[in-house]
């Protein structure tokens, strides 16, 4: 009788920890993306460009989905050994997640959520031939939410086993590495791939948890792949396969 009691007790506890659910910002996956720039051997030295686009990703719960779409303003400078990019940007979509109606008093259903943001973009390069090197850069991206996912963390943080990151801001940073070139046969054609390691600097942090494996999130690793014809742009952006996004646009 005694070992059907632990196992039911060591049953219970494991059904308690599993049914724990956390919530962070809907772009905390997210956020990160390509900003392009004129290469060194564009005629147009200062560029700018609109772009919209559409991300999936996962919560920290793996099984919530978010979807976003986006819309892009920026502008792009290349100077004799140096870039420079800088714009704003707009999003909205929805996290959801059906199964969490599954033995939680506060499911998440679907929520919806807004968003507006700047971001910012520097980088050193060489050439050679069709190609720069942008070996050393930095970027941030700052975003500030708004809606009714935003509300729905506020409300069950700390109620249920539901743990929030209740701020509504995000600012990820980090140095990049960058490749972009161009085919000797496709003039009007480039392809970049770029390489961001940093980190969330503001709200990454539940602070009213105590399991250390899921307190804290700031890292952050983005790849990001480009293309460019004449003046259509296409980016892919995936953040350690937790998101993937693709942008279409054009550049003036």
């Amino acid at each position: 009788m005694k070992y059907i009691a632990l196992s039911l007790v060591s049953a219970t506890l494991l059904l308690s920890s599993c049914s724990k659910r956390y919530y962070a910002p809907a772009l905390f996956r997210s956020d990160v993306v390509y900003i392009p720039k004129p290469a060194s051997y564009d005629s147009i030295k200062h560029v700018i460009y609109v772009s919209g686009g559409i991300s999936g990703s996962q919560g920290i719960n793996l099984s919530d989905e978010v979807f976003t779409a986006t819309i892009d303003l920026s502008a792009g400078h290349v100077f004799s050994n140096a870039n420079v990019a800088y714009g704003a940007f707009a999003a909205a979509g929805n996290i959801s997640n059906p199964a969490s109606n599954d033995n939680n008093n506060y499911p998440l259903d679907s929520k919806g959520f807004t968003a507006i943001g700047g971001r910012f973009s520097a980088n050193l390069f060489s050439n050679k031939n069709r190609t720069d090197f942008r070996y050393l850069g930095f970027e941030a991206v700052y975003s500030k939410e708004f809606g009714s996912y935003t509300n729905f963390r506020k409300a069950v943080n700390g109620l249920a086993n539901n743990y929030s990151i209740t701020g509504t801001d995000l600012l990820s940073m980090g140095l990049t590495s960058e490749i972009i070139w161009r085919n000797k046969r496709t003039r009007y054609t480039q392809y970049g791939i770029r390489l961001f390691i940093g980190g969330r600097f503001i709200n990454n942090t539940f602070e009213n948890l105590d399991d250390e494996s899921h307190k804290y999130y700031p890292a952050q690793i983005n790849l990001g792949y480009f293309m460019k014809y004449q003046r259509y742009i296409c980016s892919i952006n995936t953040n350690l396969l937790t998101s993937f996004g693709i942008k279409l646009g054009y550049s003036f």
